[in-house]
């Protein structure tokens, strides 16, 4: 895990941030970066950039969750990316547990993509979740031909030869993940999928995942983008 830097792309975050850092840190995770995407307040980023162990960079105004994590990646590959192995992402709301942070790490490939991904078809999911990426699946199946349990799962880990093609790619918001992915499969990137907890906190009310309109604007990513990157 010390070859393994954490990236944290956030937006308003609870205090439940700070908690989840502290936790990182206690499991053998020395190297945090976080990206504060033009939050409303900086009470918690400035709390956290007091850690020795954490790297605090921020967005003036709110960009979207794919420009925060291009913005970690081009800080990493600039400054990092000769010290570390890579990159594991990581949500600002404790839905994905060290547990599984530690499994994906287990699994490093330097040449794969390697993905933390959910169990749809657990009562316990919210319907809204369960809707989104079911059918975000099964459109990525249908265009590119290849079967991704999870298509917006924001538990990955990315080694060194995949952070430095990405950091480029089009997206700001949700659709940037996709594109990624889009990337590996056009590229030849092996995709590894690891099976995670399936964790909602407060049956995941403060998503910013609007299930119809982003579903929408995925697919409508995958069927643009079928003849990119080869």
């Amino acid at each position: 895990m010390k070859d393994i830097v954490v990236l944290i792309p956030s937006y308003n975050p609870s205090e439940i941030l700070i908690d989840y850092v502290k936790k990182l840190k206690q499991n053998g995770f020395n190297n945090i970066l976080v990206v504060n995407d033009g939050s409303n307040d900086s009470k918690i980023f400035d709390t956290i950039s007091k850690f020795n162990f954490c790297t605090v960079l921020t967005h003036t105004m709110n960009l979207g969750k794919g420009a925060a994590l291009k913005t970690g990646f081009r800080y990493y590959n600039r400054y990092l990316s000769s010290k570390f192995k890579g990159i594991i992402t990581v949500d600002d709301d404790e839905q994905h547990s060290i547990e599984d942070c530690k499994k994906l790490i287990d699994f490093f490939d330097k040449d794969s993509l390697i993905i933390g991904v959910r169990n749809f078809n657990l009562k316990t999911v919210p319907f809204r979740s369960k809707l989104g990426n079911k059918f975000t699946s099964f459109m990525f199946k249908l265009v590119y031909k290849k079967k991704i349990s999870d298509t917006q799962t924001g538990l990955r880990l990315y080694p060194n030869i995949v952070l430095e093609q990405i950091d480029y790619l089009d997206g700001y918001k949700f659709d940037y993940e996709t594109n990624v992915l889009i990337y590996c499969i056009r590229k030849n990137i092996n995709i590894i999928e690891i099976g995670i907890d399936t964790i909602y906190i407060d049956n995941n009310k403060k998503s910013r995942y609007k299930t119809f309109e982003d579903s929408k604007k995925i697919a409508k990513i995958f069927w643009k983008n079928r003849h990119n990157y080869k």
